[in-house]
């Protein structure tokens, strides 16, 4: 059996089909996102991935489509990819993604980091405060519904009160309950009966 002297790869613990489906779904996110959190390690390994892909796509021809299309399985990704991403670095020879580093996860005290792509910040910003405000909507309405209905249950108006009475239907007797036992035979006198 070989050393593996020298041989700089970013294992993640995992083998080798894992690794690439996982590398391969995470540069899809990364895409379509332009930003994701995960773990630092993961995030170096991603960024070596995408540096070389990007630079594989900057050829823009159908040999480098097929050879992205290898690692990169969704469609609208590569066509992102090739069509949005590719054009804005035409005069940048790598370093196509950033990693910041945000500290521990609560459950496992893994390090956590931001990778995103470079050149998109403000487009991320837009998406962000867009997403912020879309929130702020859904909470005010949710409070705002909540109040309805409070104020419903608290006091509801006389006419509704009144039409309620009317269209309630009349009031039904209880019914007897039927005593249910479990060991009994049919001969035997229920005991309940005097």
């Amino acid at each position: 059996m070989r050393m593996r002297h020298k041989k700089l790869r970013y294992t993640l613990g995992l083998k080798e089909g894992h690794r690439n489906a996982l590398l391969s779904n995470m540069s899809v996110a990364l895409i379509t996102n332009k930003r994701i959190t995960t773990t630092e390690a993961k995030a170096k390994a991603l960024s070596r991935f995408m540096d070389k892909m990007i630079s594989k796509a900057k050829a823009r021809d159908l040999n480098a489509w097929r050879n992205v299309a290898r690692h990169i399985r969704d469609r609208s990704a590569l066509k992102e990819l090739f069509y949005n991403i590719v054009p804005g670095y035409e005069d940048r020879e790598g370093g196509y993604t950033r990693i910041i580093q945000v500290g521990r996860r609560l459950g496992d005290g893994a390090r956590m980091a931001i990778i995103e792509l470079i050149g998109y910040e403000e487009e991320i910003l837009k998406r962000e405060k867009k997403e912020k405000e879309e929130k702020a909507e859904r909470k005010k309405r949710r409070r705002e519904e909540r109040e309805r209905m409070m104020a419903e249950e608290e006091g509801v108006p006389a006419e509704e009160e009144e039409r309620k009475e009317e269209e309630a239907p009349p009031e039904k007797k209880p019914r007897e309950k039927k005593r249910f036992f479990l060991f009994r035979r049919k001969k035997d006198k229920d005991p309940m009966e005097g």
